[in-house]
């Protein structure tokens, strides 16, 4: 009576036991659909090869895909996702050094299992800063030589105490920034300066705000001196 207990008993848990044995090669069902806490994330630079999504459910060995659509065969172009750690999947552009802005579909399948429904990831691109702004773009110079040459901004508040700024020789284009002439700003004052003197001409100025890309430019533009339009200081004995 106790021989056949126990071999009702080993009868019963041999399925059990084999299932932990088992080498993976048994469909075991279909993966579960990835879950990240933020479905949207922003670049942090205006050129970046990868972002970062958390996972709620980490994926022990899973291999991973990511489409261009919702529904379909169609890989995204370039893009690779994969599992640094065990809750950050990470989107990566293997193609150049930016990760473009827009819609990614990402699937996975674990171990043993059919490949998962899929997760649409947005990436978003980085914040772009406000593009400063005059009332007067024309500035003469006081004097024949003048080191230092004053503008008026505009809505100065919506930048932060660490913007930073930029010159160029054109109104758009990677090519043509000006280094013997620096931009800095105090309260709603921008100011060129030169070593010696500033040269008279055109000049584009971009902001950098912190944590964001590059803003468009503004044209300003320093006149030459013109002594007939400045007034003459008065005389000392002058009452």
């Amino acid at each position: 009576m106790k021989a056949k207990a126990k071999g009702l008993v080993i009868a019963l848990l041999a399925p059990f036991v084999l299932g932990q044995c088992s080498s993976g090669s048994e469909d075991m069902g279909q993966t579960d659909t990835p879950r990240v806490f933020e479905t949207n994330v922003v670049k942090t630079a205006a050129k970046q090869q990868s972002v970062a999504f958390f996972l709620t459910t980490e994926y022990p060995d899973a291999e991973w895909k990511v489409y261009a659509s919702a529904t379909g065969a169609s890989k995204a172009a370039g893009i690779i996702a994969m599992c640094p750690t065990g809750s950050v999947l990470e989107l990566m552009y293997i193609t150049t050094d930016d990760i473009h802005a827009g819609n990614y579909f990402v699937s996975a399948t674990a171990p043993g299992k059919t490949e998962s429904g899929r997760l649409k990831l947005t990436v978003s691109a980085q914040e772009q800063s406000a593009t400063p702004t005059t009332s007067i773009a024309t500035v003469a110079k006081s004097t024949p030589q003048q080191s230092s040459v004053n503008f008026s901004l505009d809505h100065t508040k919506e930048y932060s105490a660490n913007v930073t700024w930029k010159l160029y020789s054109y109104g758009q284009g990677a090519n043509g920034q000006i280094t013997n002439v620096t931009a800095s700003l105090n309260g709603d004052v921008l100011t060129l300066t030169h070593n010696w003197d500033v040269p008279e001409g055109v000049y584009y100025l971009a902001a950098i705000d912190e944590g964001k890309s590059e803003s468009e430019r503004l044209h300003l533009t320093v006149a030459q001196y013109d002594a007939e339009q400045t007034p003459a200081p008065l005389p000392e004995n002058a009452i």
